[in-house]
């Protein structure tokens, strides 16, 4: 089947051939009663009526079911499209001409988040641990959550936030029409207040890929699967990594743990490591934010 149907023309027909074989099935069942291998529910007109109606909902719900899978198969193929292109892409990287120092919390999802595109990608980076409560190994930063990743493609720059780490890196995997500089312009920082009235740091475009239109052509060739993957993007930031917090830290003695595990990993000190120890019953959430 893969060497006959491949690619995009074999994912389109998947639908068609899904529904063919649900009408054809629903079409033999009915045959079959119409011969008396499939017993009825009783006899008589009513009988027969309501095997035919029987007959028509699996009909039915074979056309559903293939035209379900269809959809989530067109939805899902242009971004494994776009992983690939990004894996090649990664995999020629020559050596050290991006190098990425990560500078994180062990348990933070967001951190999580970031190594895991990474991680996926097959992209070599340097990982610093920060203390949640001294902070002093960025200190050279004027934002102070983490994660923050310091990016050298020529020249060192530095990209806040989650989200616009992994659209930057990405689309820099994917388009080296640009350089790394120019693709970190496109998610220029703002500042806005929160319902809460503190005022914060958002970003711009944040889920968007820098692409031009050949190159979103290739990673997206339909609409759906962009606008598909800016909402899923958005619900992990917005609603995934918040339910993560509650439940790791559900009780003092587990966010001791976790804080504990913090300090193992990160190495620090005795010193260093009792205040992190001593926080660890408060919620760290608001010390590592995306």
């Amino acid at each position: 089947m893969a060497a006959a149907c491949s690619g995009w023309r074999c994912l389109g027909q998947v639908p068609w051939r899904l529904r063919a074989a649900g009408q054809a099935a629903g079409v033999g069942l009915l045959r079959a009663q119409s011969r008396g291998y499939c017993s009825p529910f009783g006899t008589g007109r009513y009988a027969r009526g309501r095997a035919l109606k029987d007959s028509r909902m699996l009909v039915g719900a074979a056309f559903a079911l293939g035209g379900t899978f269809g959809l989530f198969q067109t939805l899902q193929y242009p971004l494994k499209a776009q992983e690939r292109l990004a894996e090649q892409q990664a995999a020629k990287l020559p050596a050290g001409s991006l190098q990425l120092t990560l500078y994180q919390y062990k348990t933070c999802p967001f951190c999580s988040k970031v190594r895991a595109f990474l991680d996926y990608h097959g992209v070599p980076y340097e990982i610093v641990e920060v203390n949640p409560v001294m902070r002093k190994e960025i200190k050279f930063s004027s934002y102070r959550k983490v994660p923050i990743l310091l990016a050298n493609a020529g020249n060192a720059l530095q990209l806040n936030d989650s989200s616009v780490i992994i659209s930057a890196i990405k689309t820099y995997l994917i388009s080296r029409k640009k350089s790394l500089e120019d693709i970190v312009s496109f998610y220029p920082p703002m500042k806005a207040v929160n319902e809460r009235g503190k005022e914060v740091t958002e970003y711009g475009n944040k889920y968007w890929l820098m692409l031009d239109e050949m190159e979103t052509q290739h990673v997206y060739p339909i609409k759906e699967a962009r606008v598909e993957e800016m909402k899923w993007r958005e619900w992990a930031d917005v609603w995934l990594v918040h339910l993560i917090s509650p439940n790791v830290y559900r009780t003092p003695r587990e966010a001791l743990a976790s804080f504990d595990y913090i300090v193992h990993e990160g190495k620090f000190g005795t010193v260093e490591g009792f205040l992190p120890s001593m926080w660890g019953p408060l919620p760290c959430s608001s010390s590592a934010r995306g």
